[in-house]
This record gives C-alpha cells, sequence and structure tokens, in this order.
C-alpha cells in the first residue's frame, strides 16, 4: 500500500520526503539499493525526493547516536527550501508527548540494538539516572 501511493505521488510531480526510523526490514524510501549500498554506515535515513526533469534523491543517513540531521525541505518549485530541525521536532514531540514518562526506556529494545548502539544507550540511561 504504501509503495503504491508512493508512486502515484511520484507519477503526480510531487517531491517526496521520507524519515526512515525502521530498524530492520526494508528501507520503503525511493531511493534505489545501489545509492543506499554507496552511503556510510546509518541506523537511520532521511530521503528528500526532489521532482524535475528527472527525480533527484538527497540521503541523510545518521546513526542511532547521532543528532537527527537538519533537512531541507522542498516547497513549490520557484520557493526555497525550508529548513525542518529534524532532531528539535524530534525533542519536541517526545516532550509534549510525555513519552519519557510513558517508555520503558530500561527494558530491552525488540529488535535488540547492535554492542555499538547498545553501549551508547546504557551510557545515556545511566547518565540520564545520575
Amino acid at each position: 500500500a504504501y509503495k503504491q501511493k508512493q508512486q502515484e505521488y511520484v507519477d503526480h510531480g510531487c517531491n517526496i520526503v521520507e524519515i526512515d526510523l525502521l530498524r530492520h526490514g526494508e528501507r520503503p524510501c525511493l531511493a534505489p539499493p545501489y545509492k543506499l549500498g554507496a552511503l556510510p554506515s546509518f541506523d537511520y535515513l532521511v530521503t528528500v525526493s526532489r521532482v524535475g526533469v528527472k527525480t533527484r534523491i538527497e540521503a541523510y543517513p545518521f546513526l542511532l547516536e547521532d543528532r537527527m540531521p537538519s533537512v531541507a525541505i522542498p516547497l513549490a518549485r520557484d520557493d526555497q527550501d525550508v529548513t525542518l530541525e529534524l532532531q528539535a521536532a524530534f525533542d519536541h514531540v517526545h516532550d509534549a508527548g510525555r513519552f519519557s514518562k510513558r517508555i520503558k526506556y530500561e527494558l530491552p529494545c525488540v529488535p535488540a540494538l547492535d554492542a555499538r548502539a547498545q553501549a551508547w544507550a546504557d551510557e545515556l540511561l545511566k547518565a540520564r539516572k545520575s
């Protein structure tokens, strides 16, 4: 269903911004596998697909322990991009939604984090308890 809707937007000449926070499985973004394979190692990915003569795809890969990126969001053809400060937006939603009180961060993640990410998460939780 998602891929079908994605293609409808492409067919109608829409710019598409995809924020992929999936931790396993197939990446549903428009970026082709060869482009994803050329990126540095990442846990999460934001892609911006700009329409034009040929669709141009920008990729913003990041690791769990990185700050989320600032992303250039395309508007109408003659308008300048606006910048989405993704980390600030995420922090606002996390705080406003009181997720720190609702999510049990001390429980293991499903699926499990890799050793690098788990070590980072353990340090972050330990620092927040102090």
